[in-house]
């Protein structure tokens, strides 16, 4: 089983190296690359990587740990469940995020799923602050007080989101997703 998986990996690797040489070339690849500075590669890969750690730290603190599945098998679990996000269409690979902790846990779907779903509520949330006070620092570049007065009233809604969650499990016997 694992020698037929080496096997197409090879496959598929001599395949894109040919694609890449048919419709690109290799030239013009390294021409590109050699455009870029060995720092901003250093720094592009050391940020690639501590994002891919707190992510996964992230999915460690939040289900691995209370799993007894270890912080190696969480990044391992992450960067796949990622890798998938950016290499199947239409984004398929949150899919693979239910499967893969059925796969190391004992997690059921409907839980994992849940679980996911509950991630990406907290990701817009981020995702949504860090956009309004864009958007006020933009429109009052003065007023750097509101930003920091919103800062101080966004951090226990952000909490309170996180704490009813548990809530919800415990006592209601469904997340709010």
């Amino acid at each position: 089983m694992t020698i037929s998986r080496w096997i197409l990996g090879i496959v598929l690797t001599g395949i894109l190296i040919c694609l890449v040489d048919a419709f690109v070339g290799w030239r013009s690849v390294w021409e590109s690359w050699r455009l870029v500075s060995v720092i901003v590669v250093q720094k592009f890969l050391l940020l690639f990587a501590l994002s891919h750690a707190i992510r996964a730290w992230r999915i460690y603190l939040f289900k691995s740990q209370s799993l007894g599945l270890g912080y190696g098998l969480t990044i391992k679990l992450s960067l796949v469940h990622q890798s998938l996000n950016n290499l199947l269409p239409m984004r398929l690979g949150e899919a693979s995020y239910p499967l893969l902790m059925r796969r190391y846990s004992s997690v059921t779907l409907m839980d994992a799923t849940f679980d996911l779903l509950w991630l990406r509520v907290l990701d817009l949330n981020r995702g949504f602050y860090y956009f309004l006070t864009n958007k006020l620092h933009q429109a009052q570049p003065r007023h750097r007080l509101t930003c920091l007065h919103l800062d101080a009233h966004w951090a226990p809604c952000s909490a309170l989101w996180i704490s009813l969650y548990p809530y919800c499990i415990n006592h209601l016997g469904f997340p709010i997703v």
